[in-house]
C-alpha cells in the first residue's frame, strides 16, 4: 500500500538515478577499461579465470551440486546458492564474469546508496555524491578487486532493505494485510511517525517538527513521506485532514 508518486517528484527521483548512473557507468568504465580489451581480464586472487573454467564448477550443473574430484577420491563441495553473484557468473560465463564482475557490483552499489539517501529524503546533490563515494571510496571496491564481489552486493542489498523500510512498503500478500480502513493503514505507523503525525495535525512545519522530536529536518521529511504512502493519501493537507479522526497521541 503506496502512496502514488506525484508527476514532480517522479520526474526528480528519475532525475537524480540518470545522473547517478550516468556518473558510475563513466568512472568505472574508464577505471574498469582495459577488461574491454579481447584477451585481457581483471586478476582477482579470490575468484581467478581458471577456478571458474574448471568443469567441476560449471554453470549452470554448479547450483545443483558440486563434486571435487582433482588428484584424490573427492568430496562434495556443496552448491552455488542462486544469488546476483553466481546468477551473473551464469549469465557472462567465466571469461566475462571475470572481466566485468567488479564493476558490475560496484555500480550495484553504488545506485543502491543512492536509494537509500533518496528514501532518506536527502537533497539530490548529496544521495548522488554519496552513491559515488560508495562505489569508489569504500573498501568495497578493493573487495570487489580482490575477486569479492560478494561484499558490496551485500551492502548494497543492506542499503536496498532500509530503502524499502523508508518507502514503506508492505512485503505481504493482500488476504494478510487484511480491509483497507484509515484506521487500519494507520496501524502501520511506527510510534514515531504517529508523533510526527500529531504535529502535523498540529499545524507544525516540518522544521518546527524537528525541533520539538530533537531529530534533523531530513529525518522528518523521510517520515512525513513514509506516512503519506502509508495512509494512502496524496498530500500533507489530505493527511491532516483525514487524520483528524483518529486518535492521536498527545503532541
Amino acid at each position: 500500500m503506496t502512496q502514488p508518486s506525484t508527476p514532480g517528484r517522479s520526474s526528480g527521483t528519475a532525475v537524480g538515478f540518470l545522473v547517478t548512473l550516468a556518473l558510475l557507468v563513466v568512472v568505472l568504465g574508464w577505471l574498469f577499461s582495459d577488461s574491454f580489451k579481447p584477451g585481457v581480464t581483471l586478476f582477482s586472487n579470490d575468484a581467478p579465470l581458471g577456478a571458474h573454467t574448471a568443469d567441476q564448477v560449471k554453470t549452470p550443473g554448479a547450483f545443483t551440486g558440486v563434486w571435487h574430484d582433482l588428484n584424490w577420491l573427492g568430496a562434495n563441495g556443496g552448491s552455488y546458492p542462486a544469488d546476483l553473484t553466481f546468477g551473473a557468473l551464469y549469465l557472462l560465463g567465466p571469461v566475462g564474469y571475470s572481466k566485468f564482475h567488479a564493476p558490475l557490483a560496484l555500480l550495484i552499489l553504488g545506485l543502491s546508496a543512492w536509494a537509500m539517501c533518496t528514501a532518506l529524503g536527502f537533497r539530490r546533490p548529496v544521495a548522488i555524491l554519496t552513491g559515488l563515494a560508495a562505489a569508489l571510496n569504500m573498501n568495497a571496491f578493493s573487495n570487489a578487486c580482490w575477486g569479492l564481489s560478494c561484499w558490496p552486493l551485500a551492502w548494497a542489498m543492506s542499503f536496498l532493505a532500509v530503502a524499502a523500510v523508508l518507502a514503506g512498503e508492505i512485503i505481504a500478500p493482500p488476504e494478510v494485510q487484511g480491509g483497507d480502513t484509515l484506521a487500519q493503514r494507520a496501524s502501520q505507523l511506527t510510534p514515531q511517525q504517529w508523533r510526527v503525525l500529531a504535529l502535523m495535525v498540529q499545524g507544525d512545519q516540518n522544521k518546527q517538527i524537528a525541533y520539538k522530536l530533537g531529530v534533523g529536518e531530513p529525518t522528518v521529511k523521510a517520515h512525513v513521506t513514509v506516512i503519506l504512502r502509508k495512509l494512502g493519501v496524496r498530500s500533507r493537507t489530505q493527511a491532516v485532514i483525514e487524520a483528524r479522526g483518529l486518535a492521536l497521541p498527545p503532541a
